[in-house]
């Protein structure tokens, strides 16, 4: 009789080997999540240990450590940047004392820490491991920076001898701050130079050469301290060729001009047109910017010619008038014309006054003519005479005869009323109507008799009424010169 051994069978072993297994991993995954939970605990710590320091660096120097500055070597960092930090909490767990794990602006991993922004704020990074989470610690200031200011604009010019760029559209800023301009410049499109410092300066300048293009460019930025800075703006390149342009100035008949020459690109000369005795300027006529007054400035930015035509001042009388024949003045004498001695009339700039009273004697005045007086008012009256052979001064000076004599300088002499009248009526059709209503003085001479006594007068009143004439005047008075020849 055979005794029965009893065991395991297969199934019960294979039974027994797996819920070892089940068990095994069991605790191995605890046992995993454990070490996690203490190197991710390690973390938050020395995370929450660095943000302190990060903290008493803003509180001494008014602002966070810039990126860059947090990836430097630990003892950089621990003994200038965070100084008295514990080497060991810039390593994450894992990693050996004295490696720095923190990064710049990129994703942290189960090795590294993440450090974003620097300055102004910033925010700590690290990744807890087992898991995919990212825990984030931010700075307890955040600093608001000013808002960029608006692009400034150039112009580049020569300054004398001198390229001169200007910003010319400035830049605004918002209130607290201010704004910061710098400026470059180079040649022939070539390299840039450096930026000049941030100033409140608007202009730069350099020695000019010429055959040279200079280029300017100009950046603004919005200033409050060295910290509150705004983003920087930049304007667009303003440029100069500085080329020598030749200016030609042509007078015609009867004067004069001035102003040609060699010029620089951009910059303004003057030209002038000066007319000889009893001419003025007609026109400037040729290169854009000719024509204007007969002294004016014009822009070189080519070569240019520019022609003065000259016309006389004398306007021939109406046909068919008392003038007929005649030649009038185109304006009022001035203070700035003379007497026949060289003397300037002076004293007024629309009139002169008669310097003394005395009878129109021959040679001066005659009744009958050459030049009789027409007016029936005046008819038979003394005239003074046109044969400017006579001489008006007497051994005065100013001259006895002074409005008389000034037309003499010019070639001419005074009209009569009935000549005077014609050019007040036909003014604006013949005479340029330059004529004002006011006091003329006249080549008639007559008396008035006031109660206080007789008084000589050559002046009249054309006041525009009807245009009549009002003689109304006594010696000495302030009257305006109109000659005829």
């Amino acid at each position: 009789m055979h005794k029965k051994v009893s065991g395991f069978t297969i199934v019960e072993l294979l039974v027994v080997v797996v819920i070892i297994g089940i068990l095994a991993t069991i605790v191995a995954v605890a046992s995993n999540g454990i070490r996690y939970d203490a190197r991710n605990s390690q973390r938050s710590s020395r995370i929450t240990v660095v943000a302190e320091a990060l903290e008493k660096y803003y509180d001494k120097n008014g602002q966070y450590p810039a990126c860059n500055d947090m990836t430097a070597n630990v003892s950089v960092i621990t003994t200038d940047t965070l100084k008295g930090l514990d080497k060991e909490v810039l390593a994450a767990p894992g990693t050996d004392i004295g490696t720095n794990s923190i990064t710049c602006n990129t994703a942290p991993n189960d090795d590294t820490y993440s450090y974003y922004g620097g300055i102004t704020q910033y925010t700590l990074k690290y990744k807890k491991e087992g898991t995919v989470d990212v825990v984030s610690l931010d700075s307890r200031r955040r600093i608001t920076l000013p808002n960029s200011p608006s692009e400034p604009a150039m112009t580049v010019g020569l300054d004398g001898g001198n390229v001169l760029a200007t910003i010319t559209t400035l830049s605004t800023c918002t209130t607290g701050s201010t704004v910061q301009y710098s400026i470059r410049s180079r040649i022939n499109e070539g390299t840039w130079e450096g930026w000049t410092a941030w100033s409140s300066a608007t202009t730069a300048s350099q020695i000019a050469n010429y055959g040279v293009k200079y280029g300017y460019q100009a950046r603004a930025r919005c200033y409050v301290d060295d910290i509150l800075i705004s983003n920087i703006v930049t304007s667009i390149e303003a440029s100069f060729n500085n080329i020598l342009y030749t200016l030609t100035t042509i007078a015609g008949a009867n004067g004069t001009t001035s102003g040609g020459g060699s010029y620089a690109s951009g910059s303004t000369p003057t030209i002038t047109a000066s007319a000889n005795a009893g001419y003025r300027l007609n026109s400037w006529s040729g290169s854009v910017g000719c024509s204007g007054i007969a002294s004016h400035a014009i822009t070189m930015n080519d070569n240019k010619t520019c022609t003065a035509s000259f016309e006389s001042y004398w306007i021939p009388g109406r046909v068919g008038s008392i003038l007929a024949g005649k030649f009038v003045y185109s304006r009022n004498l001035t203070s700035t014309d003379k007497y026949t001695d060289g003397s300037l009339l002076g004293v007024n700039s629309w009139s002169i006054q008669w310097m003394t009273s005395t009878t129109c004697e021959s040679p001066q005045c005659t009744v009958a003519g050459p030049v009789a007086e027409t007016d029936s008012y005046l008819v038979g009256s003394p005239v003074l005479v046109s044969n400017n052979a006579v001489d008006f001064k007497l051994g005065f000076s100013p001259p006895r005869y002074p409005a008389r004599d000034a037309c003499k300088a010019i070639g001419g002499r005074l009209p009569t009323v009935a000549e005077l009248i014609e050019i007040r009526n036909y003014r604006a059709t013949t005479y340029e109507n330059y004529f004002p209503n006011h006091f003329y003085w006249s080549a008639t001479y007559y008396n008035l008799t006031f109660y206080d006594g007789t008084y000589e007068s050559y002046a009249v009143d054309l006041n525009g009424t009807n245009d009549l004439f009002i003689v109304s005047l006594i010696m000495p008075r302030l009257a305006s010169v109109r000659c005829v020849k």
